[in-house]
């Protein structure tokens, strides 16, 4: 797409560009990016790992190269080339997406789960973006941590172009290729967006089992019900509660099952 700092790149696929796995940028990245197994990863995890962004913002020499990188992959176009808007998906899209359109001086559109944005919005599929939020003609960054199914991203491809902009290019710190999103996104709708570039750092395939970060004494339960602890007898070292979700999550380390 144009000039950027020095790294190594492959070819991952037709339009797919990603950091070589020896490249300097992409070996930090996955030196602290952790996974959980389903049993403990989030609900909307994909496939058979859960890949927790947070690592990377904990660590902040490893984000600020991780958004250096995007700032002179775009900053060094020709400026009729240059994206003119940033879009960003909730919620660790947006940690990318922010400080990325913030670096570039450009507006950010935020990409939300349907029903969260007040006023009219476009809505397609689960989400929603705010009407006028991507200008007519614009040339949109679509920014996300994780490229899994590709079903988001081709929600998003959909509703730029509702709005009749462009997107310039697709970037997302890692993928699931075995999972075949960015091969989805180019065949959906007959491949209208064949020609859309994606841009990912990392293969999350690629990240080693150490970073595994299960609980070693895992038990099979995170969350419990405040009423599964009260009658089942639960002993455990609690690490928070909310009384509203009536839930608790606990530390599966300490805790023991008592005989009732």
């Amino acid at each position: 797409m144009g000039a950027s700092q020095s790294v190594s790149m492959i070819r991952a696929g037709p339009e797919h560009l990603r950091l070589d796995k020896e490249d300097p940028t992409s070996k930090a990245i996955m030196a602290i990016l952790p996974f959980y197994s389903t049993e403990y990863g989030c609900s909307d995890g994909k496939g058979d790992k859960y890949f927790e962004m947070s690592g990377i913002m904990e660590c902040p020499k490893t984000y600020r190269t991780v958004i250096d990188l995007l700032l002179s992959r775009y900053k060094g176009l020709p400026e009729d080339q240059r994206p003119t808007a940033i879009a960003g998906f909730e919620a660790r899209g947006f940690v990318f997406a922010s400080t990325l359109a913030a670096a570039l001086e450009l507006p950010l559109a935020m990409i939300r789960r349907a029903g969260k944005l007040p006023g009219i919005t476009y809505r397609q599929g689960e989400h929603e973006i705010r009407f006028g939020a991507v200008p007519p003609d614009a040339r949109v960054v679509l920014v996300d941590d994780l490229i899994a199914s590709g079903a988001s991203m081709i929600t998003a491809l959909e509703m730029v172009r509702k709005m009749k902009a462009t997107v310039k290019e697709i970037v997302s710190v890692a993928d699931i290729p075995e999972l075949g999103g960015v091969k989805n996104i180019h065949a959906h709708d007959a491949g209208a967006f064949k020609d859309v570039p994606v841009f990912t750092l990392v293969n999350a395939s690629n990240v080693e089992d150490s970073l595994c970060g299960n609980p070693k004494a895992a038990s099979g339960l995170k969350t419990l019900t405040i009423e599964q602890v009260k009658t089942k007898k639960w002993k455990m070292k609690v690490i928070s509660g909310d009384e509203n979700k009536n839930t608790v999550n606990v530390d599966p380390e300490k805790e023991t099952l008592l005989e009732k």
